[in-house]
């Protein structure tokens, strides 16, 4: 099975934030950092009422609406925070074969992938996963790599769905 397309800087911001949102290291960095602004928010709160002459129901009501804010748009924060790093750093070297025309090639003797600047074989048995989201097919070799695979250049269900079938099968998965 050979597949052509074209990876660009979305492609690899999209596969880091599925990694953030899904590896376990992620996910519990996550969730520490959600909790941490509303215990300072709480801190925070007995701090100043100990101190100000202002009401401690008004820090209540203003801290407790701080808090509220940080736990909603927190993760957004982190997305647009990572999408921002990862073009970064994407920009300020040059990153060739990173982005651009790759074919992939799926046979029994694994996973070839081909760039204008190198060709690199991944051996099924370096298949640790296979994970995918609304938009892409990600077969992990690493617990941070994969090749990413976007479903748009299928032309049916049906031809990914046995492309999945076949990753699976080789990889044992």
């Amino acid at each position: 099975m050979k597949l052509n397309y074209n990876q660009s800087v979305d492609d690899i911001v999209a596969f880091n934030i599925h990694h953030l949102n899904h590896s376990k290291t992620g996910k519990k960095a996550l969730m520490i950092q959600r909790l941490v602004g509303p215990i300072m928010f709480i801190v925070m709160f007995f701090v100043i009422t100990m101190i100000s002459d202002i009401p401690a129901w008004y820090w209540g009501i203003s801290f407790a609406i701080a808090a509220v804010l940080w736990v909603i748009f927190y993760p957004k924060s982190v997305v647009k925070q990572v999408e921002k790093r990862v073009r970064k750093m994407i920009e300020e070297d040059d990153n060739k074969g990173l982005i651009g025309d790759r074919v992939v090639e799926i046979s029994e003797n694994g996973i070839d992938v081909t760039t204008d600047y190198s060709k690199v074989n991944h051996s099924w048995e370096s298949v640790n996963k296979i994970e995918q989201d609304e938009k892409y097919i990600y077969i992990y070799q690493s617990s941070m790599s994969a090749v990413m695979i976007p479903k748009s250049i299928f032309d049916t269900d049906e031809d990914m769905e046995n492309l999945l079938k076949t990753v699976e099968a080789f990889a044992g998965k």
